[in-house]
């Protein structure tokens, strides 16, 4: 459910009968100058039951699309064509069987969306990575099916955070971490598009018993199944993997400091959340699932048409129980228990 540009009609109006996740990434906690909170206007009109849907948003400058360096715009449009379809509605399990022959090491995912401003993608198993990911975003976690360890640097000391099928994780920006997955093993992770030139992820390995940063590097992310595997190559040519031993000057400061401070709130199931917070989500119409500041905000909303005015993010629905209708650009989209759909950026 998105608009790109304020309009004197409805960005788009959503009418759902049965209970909803709405999952919605708003840039409100900033890190660095060029990123413009997210403002927005809902209006709840209560209607018949609950849906289950799934938005997530991000807002970033405009212009910040064709800014930074020719090369990597370039680059990006190059990768933007193997990304998939344009479709925008999926069945989400039909999506996962048809897509888990492409779930192979190092990464095991594919992305479902990735042309705009969200990467939603569907992440398989087994894997055993050894490498750390660093990012300026947040990463949301949502296991369908199996449990998997995300492995973390929380104050800068190694932790095992276990997902179980069916719990929910945010992963706040820039700490180092690595997803290992085990087999016959399906999740889902969301993150938000890179800003071109001027947001940079990190791939780092620790030595044994991760004291020391060993080796790292510092690149533009489009698609991890693209990008990481080369890095990865480079990474086992070099002196520091056949020694395990760092390197004097190689390493050099990070191209952002790391947090190094945050306390990581442990996974939670959905369902038991849902159960728990019912009567308020019936009552008000909506429910916040992580609280304020953080860059990603996840909203359960119940017995509501929904309609938006703010324009400038896009919004990826997963209907998990019941009924909804969408209307964007005067379609409509009906989904059923299982659907999908991502709403572009720009769409009324």
């Amino acid at each position: 459910m998105i608009s790109g540009q304020k309009s004197n009609s409805h960005a788009w109006r959503a009418c759902h009968s049965g209970p909803a996740l709405s999952l919605q990434l708003g840039l409100q906690k900033i890190y660095r100058p060029g990123l413009s909170p997210l403002s927005s206007t809902y209006k709840y009109n209560r209607s018949s039951s609950v849906v289950e849907s799934c938005g997530y948003r991000a807002a970033v400058h405009k212009e910040s699309k064709t800014s930074g360096n020719t090369h990597l715009c370039d680059e990006r449009k190059s990768k933007k064509a193997k990304c998939g379809d344009d479709s925008v509605q999926y069945n989400v399990s039909n999506w996962i069987e048809e897509n888990k022959k492409l779930f192979f090491p190092p990464v095991c995912n594919k992305l479902m969306h990735c042309k705009g401003q969200l990467k939603v993608m569907f992440v398989g198993g087994p894997n055993s990575r050894k490498d750390y990911h660093i990012e300026e975003g947040e990463e949301l976690f949502y296991q369908v099916k199996g449990d998997m360890c995300l492995k973390v640097m929380e104050k800068g000391i190694p932790k095992d955070i276990i997902i179980k099928e069916g719990e929910i994780f945010l992963l706040p920006a820039r700490i180092p971490h690595s997803p290992q997955r085990f087999e016959d093993t399906v999740g889902l992770v969301i993150e938000r598009m890179r800003e071109d030139g001027k947001e940079y992820d990190g791939l780092r390995y620790y030595t044994e018993g991760n004291k020391d940063v060993l080796w790292e590097k510092w690149f533009f992310c489009w698609d991890l199944v693209v990008d990481l595997p080369p890095i990865i190559k480079e990474y086992q040519a070099t002196e520091q993997f056949k020694t395990g031993k760092p390197v004097a000057g190689f390493v050099k400061d990070p191209k952002y400091p790391l947090d190094v401070t945050t306390v990581l709130q442990s996974p939670f199931s959905f369902k038991e959340w849902l159960s728990k917070h019912k009567e308020e989500i019936t009552t008000k119409g909506y429910k916040s699932m992580f609280e304020e500041g953080m860059q990603t905000g996840v909203l359960v909303s119940g017995l509501a048409e929904h309609s938006d005015e703010s324009g400038n993010y896009e919004i990826w629905m997963w209907q998990q129980e019941g009924l909804s209708t969408v209307t964007m650009n005067n379609e409509k989209y009906e989904l059923t228990e299982g659907d999908s759909l991502l709403i572009p950026q720009g769409y009324r």
